[in-house]
Parts: structure tokens; C-alpha cells; sequence
């Protein structure tokens, strides 16, 4: 598809990445020195002894670079996959899965506060100073099952000064468009403050037949007020607190490509079917004839950081609140539903989610331009998740079969819901030493001791619903249950306690 952009905005370039050698990961243009927090301080990225990936803000903007997708785009070995059970982000070929209780292999970090859930990387670059993707394990600084790496985000912080931009983007062959804006200056002597906005959106360019609609059809919305106090010369407050609400449509209008000739091979294959149905035709034509699909996420996340400067050395506390709630409706294949069910879909899934965590982190460090520097920490994490989700099968009429004959009344849709409520407790503590014995040599040694406490109540319940399985649910008796267990592999109505410690 032919797009065309207006674009008006004005920023500088700097992308660049550090490995075993420094290389540029965009755009060529050269930059004498990269300060970056790889190590939760501020350091030289030659200085840095991890490979990781950097860009600025400026370059972000520059680019037109929206989303992590975008960013992800031009490194190598680090993919973002946007899923309607979950997001996976993966560093050179390790993710986590979809189910609802993993946290992700790669962890995403605001201002070095945690983000638990994968759905948190779709809010886009909100006024950033810079990004950094560190390859690898990062268990010594950001503990929290980063076994895979880190996306690291640092906010622009209020200035002592009055500053801003504003970015306008608009494509009008499918109505994308971009508006941001930021205003940042000092409100006492004291006190700086940072306003910063941001809206996206289009109109969709995936025609889907069915519906009728053009997708995705985006109308997102992030905000963010941030403050920054300077008591005196040994101590610094900042205050940030983000809000998101995206609300989009049509965000599955997926085609089906390199299906087999449906007159060979097995006719009664999901491609082969899909293809007679007329939901797809085989073809990258942008036109497809799937069920409707949404995506509804709010998100609210604070943080506050002291940091008070003892002789040479530094304490710091970061603290982190972070909200949000999920509703998505997926048509996860193609294929019509039964028409005495009312339903045009066969496959309907809805999922639910809200989620709460609370985050304490003290930090102890030296400074990292001695012979001899140091860092020391503890760390608390609470956080609370409940899970619904429901996966409605409207291709058959299980009141049709012989085996629950009398027991489900006719043209009664089958849905399953599977619930998830999980609690979970992190607490660690870490250190880290770096000598430089001589010039040209530097030895890192670091650690962390963690303790992961979960419990959960999960249970899977089989039942009926109707246009709105979320909001129509109803359990069958347990006597239909069983037979489902007994003879479609489905567990009896009811649930399971789980609880698990590790250190």
C-alpha cells in the first residue's frame, strides 16, 4: 500500500548501539559522548561493559518512530510481537509466553520503575529522553526476571528553563495521524514542572467485508505531568505520574496467505475452509472478512524519586505505583457462526484484566569515576492481578448432541471462562563492585539475592453466553460439566489453589 505523510516536527538525530564495539543502529551521524543508566547511574556508553542499544529522543522524533515495533524494527535480535492473548517482546530469541501469570523475559522499565504486564509497551515513546535495550541477563540492576534484557525508558525531566516542541504527523491515504506536545520551565525558584500530551490514531486500512469497517481504527490518548524539586545542592525530588487510554477497533483484520489450492491437499483444512467461506482469498489484498475485534486499555503509572547526596556518595529511593485495566475482544480464526445462535463469528475470545503493583527500591552508590566504585540496594515489589477470560466455540450447537440430549435447551453457544486471580510478593537485595586496578582495566562484579512468593486461585468453568460472553456468562449444571470433561477434554466446573516460593 502507497502511503503519503505529512510530517512537521524538528529534532536531531543520535541512534547508536554498544557491543563489543560501538555501532550505529540508523542513522550515521556521529555523537562524541551517550550518557546512559545501564547500570541504574550515569555512565559514558563506552564506559558500559553490556551491550545495549540507545536512542535519544531526538532521533525518535526525527524518525517518526512510534511505537517499540518501530524502534525494534531497526536492531538486531530484538522483535516485538503484538498477540491478542499477550504481547512478547524478545531479545536475540528469548520471550516469555502468553500465559496471564508470567511476568515478561525482557522487562520493561520507566524511569527504572517496573511495568509487570507485556501490554505496557504498546503506549509508545511519551516525551523520552532516551531508550536503551540491554541484551542479556540484567539480574545485578533491574532484578526483576529480566533474564532476557531490559527496555529501559528515561522521561525528559522539567527544565530550569521555559522549552518545548510540538510533533503533527498526518497520512491521509488511511487518516493515521500523530500530535504531540510538550511545555516544560520553572514555576518558584525551587520547583520545575513538565506538561506533556500526545494523541494517535487512523482510520484503518484492512477493508474486513464482514463488518463492513476499515482496521485498525485507533483513537489513543497518553498523558503526563511531571515535577522536580531542588532543595539544595545534595538533594533532588522528582514526581511523574502517566495516564493512557487507547481505544482501538478492528485491531485483528488479518488475511490468510499461502493457503494450499483448496481442490487439493486435505478440502477440509482451516485454509482450504476458510478460502470456500470467502473469509480470505489467498491474497495480500487488504481485504479480509473476520469478526469484529477491540482493544480497550487505561493505564495510570507514578513514580517519585529522592535522591540526597551523602559526602561523595548517594541514596536513593524510587518509588513506583503503577494501574491498569484491560477489556479485548478477539476473532482469533475465520469461519461463520451458527446462524440459530445469532452469531456471525465462530470464534469469539474476550479477555479481562486488571492489574495493581507497588514498587520500593534504596540505592546506595559511589561515584564511578574512582579507582574503586559501588552500589548496593534493596529492593520490594507488590503486585495483584485478576484475569477473565472467556472463549466462546458458535461453529456448532452443543445442544445437538446425542450427549447432552435433555440437558442444554436448543441453540444454547458454548463458552469457557477461565479465571485467574494471583498475588505475588518480591523481595531482593543487591550489590555491585567495579576496580580498575590500571588504566585500560576494569573488573565488574555484582549479584542478587531474590525471593518470589506467588499464590493463585485459577479456575476453568464451561457454560453459555450469548452476544456478549463476558457480560452473559452462565455456568452449566454440574452434571453437563462432567460430561464435557469426560468426553471434549474440558476440566469440571470449579478451581485450584496454587502456591509457589522461590528464591
Amino acid at each position: 500500500m502507497k502511503k503519503m505523510m505529512l510530517l512537521v516536527s524538528g529534532s536531531m538525530v543520535a541512534l547508536c548501539q554498544n557491543g563489543a564495539a560501538a555501532q550505529t543502529v540508523s542513522d550515521p551521524t556521529m555523537v562524541e559522548d551517550i550518557v546512559v543508566t545501564a547500570q541504574r547511574r550515569s555512565q559514558s556508553l563506552q564506559d558500559v561493559p553490556i551491550s545495549v542499544a540507545v536512542a535519544t529522543g531526538d532521533a525518535l522524533r526525527s524518525n517518526n518512530v512510534l511505537t517499540l515495533g518501530d524502534l525494534t524494527s531497526r536492531i538486531n535480535n530484538v522483535k516485538v510481537n503484538v498477540g491478542g492473548a499477550s504481547d512478547v517482546l524478545t531479545v536475540r530469541g528469548v520471550g516469555s509466553g502468553t500465559n496471564a501469570g508470567f511476568e515478561q523475559s525482557v522487562g520493561t522499565f520507566l524511569d527504572g520503575i517496573y511495568l509487570g504486564r507485556s501490554r505496557a509497551t504498546r503506549l509508545g515513546f511519551l516525551d523520552i529522553e532516551r531508550i536503551e535495550i540491554l541484551k542479556g541477563p540484567q539480574s545485578t540492576f533491574f532484578g526483576n526476571n529480566t533474564i532476557a534484557g531490559a527496555l529501559s525508558v528515561t522521561s525528559a525531566k522539567p527544565t530550569s528553563t521555559f522549552e518545548g516542541y510540538a510533533n503533527l504527523a498526518y497520512a491521509p491515504t488511511d487518516g493515521e495521524y500523530v500530535a504531540e506536545g510538550v511545555v516544560s520551565g520553572p514555576l518558584t525558584n525551587n520547583l520545575s514542572a513538565r506538561v506533556a500530551a500526545k494523541f494517535t490514531g487512523m482510520d484503518g486500512f484492512v477493508l474486513n467485508t464482514r463488518t463492513g469497517n476499515k482496521g485498525p481504527d485507533n483513537s489513543d490518548k497518553q498523558g503526563r505531568i511531571a515535577l522536580r524539586w531542588d532543595g539544595s545542592d545534595d538533594l533532588q525530588v522528582d514526581f511523574r505520574v502517566d495516564g493512557a487510554q487507547l481505544r482501538d477497533q478492528n485491531q485483528y483484520n488479518f488475511e490468510v496467505l499461502n493457503c494450499p489450492n483448496p481442490d487439493f491437499g486435505t478440502p477440509t483444512g482451516a485454509c482450504a475452509q476458510s478460502i470456500r467461506e470467502g473469509t480470505a482469498d489467498n491474497r495480500l489484498d487488504y481485504v479480509t472478512a473476520v469478526g469484529p475485534s477491540s482493544f480497550d486499555y487505561d493505564m495510570v503509572n507514578s513514580g517519585l524519586t529522592i535522591s540526597k547526596e551523602f559526602g561523595e556518595s548517594t541514596l536513593t529511593s524510587t518509588t513506583g505505583v503503577f494501574h491498569h485495566k484491560l477489556r479485548q475482544l478477539v476473532q482469533a480464526s475465520t469461519g461463520a457462526g451458527v446462524a440459530a445462535l445469532g452469531r456471525n463469528d465462530a470464534f469469539p475470545q474476550v479477555q479481562l484484566e486488571n492489574y495493581d503493583a507497588y514498587s520500593q527500591e534504596l540505592r546506595f552508590q559511589s561515584p564511578t569515576d574512582r579507582w574503586f566504585s559501588y552500589a548496593v540496594g534493596a529492593y520490594f515489589e507488590h503486585n495483584d492481578l485478576k484475569s477473565s477470560s472467556f472463549r466462546a466455540s458458535y461453529n456448532s450447537n452443543v445442544a445437538a448432541s446425542p450427549l447432552l440430549a435433555g440437558l442444554v435447551p436448543a441453540n444454547t453457544p458454548f463458552v469457557q471462562s477461565i479465571n485467574v486471580h494471583q498475588k505475588q510478593t518480591t523481595l531482593s537485595g543487591f550489590a555491585a563492585l567495579t576496580v580498575k586496578p590500571v588504566n585500560m582495566i576494569e573488573v565488574n562484579l555484582g549479584g542478587r539475592f531474590s525471593r518470589v512468593k506467588k499464590t493463585a486461585d485459577r479456575s476453568s468453568v464451561v457454560g453459555t453466553g450469548g452476544q456478549a460472553p463476558d457480560q452473559q456468562f452462565s455456568a452449566f449444571s454440574d452434571a453437563v460439566a462432567e460430561i464435557f470433561a469426560a468426553n471434549f477434554g474440558l476440566p469440571v466446573n470449579g478451581g485450584a489453589k496454587v502456591g509457589h516460593s522461590a528464591a
